[in-house]
């Protein structure tokens, strides 16, 4: 496995429910024999129906560029229904995550799972992205354009780390050990340090931060197999990322500080110009 360049859609959705039962009709299949590089994935909770009509233009924009791309929304029993075949025992980790933790945890087990492109929803596409993808093994966006010191620190980031971003992640097929290294490195992050506000206490256990310390120790066990994050300039042709950040207004205002202090520093901060 390599980080770096190899030498009519169908919309899914499933009704949330509650519950721990599994029902059989929550588990999603997917042709093996699909190309990965038209497989997108995106998570809503409580199901695509109540995608809020603020995201929803988001999610059609990859639809309208990459027509014929096969998209679907998870949400909560099929992603259940997905961990419990490949990790039952993670389950109770599962259950005692946040909402954003639950989400955060279903990307890794999904780009196992199937292989495929995984976007937040917040996540705007530009142009077709298929080509792009197709000289991809993995693909993980950066979280930062350029970073200081200062900005490791204040994300738990150890020195020397490359900061990576969990909103757009891709696997060129299913089964790829890297995402199964992620899946086995949940549990070792769970525990909340006395440090730990929710915000950073998300960061380390799920997110940007434990993926990037995760990556980190997976370059380190397989050198030939190292995973790096993607160019942010050549990610910037093809789609644009809000960082809408709606399960905190804390966070929310900490990125808005970063912005000002930094606003080159993390990502995307505006759309690209026509």
């Amino acid at each position: 496995m390599t980080s770096t360049r190899d030498s009519g859609s169908t919309n899914e959705s499933s009704q949330s429910g509650g519950g721990s039962a599994i029902a059989d009709n929550c588990i999603i299949e997917i042709d093996p024999a699909w190309p990965r590089e038209s497989l997108f994935h995106f998570i809503w909770y409580q199901g695509e129906s109540q995608i809020p009509e603020s995201y929803a233009e988001y999610r059609e924009s990859w639809t309208e560029h990459n027509p014929g791309a096969r998209c679907i929304v998870w949400s909560e029993e099929p992603i259940r229904a997905l961990i419990a075949g490949i990790a039952p025992s993670f389950l109770p980790l599962f259950d005692s995550y946040s909402m954003i933790q639950r989400v955060d945890a279903a990307k890794y087990f999904i780009l196992y799972a199937h292989g495929g492109l995984y976007v937040d929803i917040d996540y705007r596409c530009f142009k077709p992205i298929d080509t792009l993808l197709a000289g991809y093994e993995v693909m993980i966006e950066p979280l930062w354009r350029r970073a200081t010191r200062l900005q490791e620190i204040f994300f738990l980031l150890p020195r020397g780390s490359e900061p990576m971003n969990n909103a757009l992640m891709y696997a060129a097929r299913p089964r790829m050990p890297y995402f199964k290294h992620l899946i086995d490195e949940l549990p070792k992050h769970a525990r909340r340090r006395f440090y730990h506000v929710y915000f950073w206490y998300v960061l380390a256990s799920t997110g940007p931060a434990f993926l990037s310390r995760s990556t980190a120790r997976w370059n380190k066990r397989h050198p030939g197999d190292a995973v790096s994050a993607t160019s942010r300039d050549l990610l910037d042709h093809y789609g644009y990322h809000s960082s809408d950040i709606s399960w905190s207004p804390f966070a929310r205002s900490i990125m808005k500080v970063v912005s000002a202090v930094a606003p080159q520093a993390r990502g995307q901060l505006s759309p690209p110009p026509e």
